[in-house]
């Protein structure tokens, strides 16, 4: 894969994926205490 073999898109890509898990928690937390 050449796209994992460029560091700095790497480094993008888990900043991405780490945000975006984060994000899915938070609204998860969130969106429970909203509904109650």
């Amino acid at each position: 894969m050449p796209l994992l073999s460029n560091p700095p898109l790497a480094d993008f890509l888990v900043r991405a994926l780490v945000g975006g898990v984060l994000a899915a928690v938070v609204c998860g937390v969130v969106g429970t205490w909203v509904v109650i």
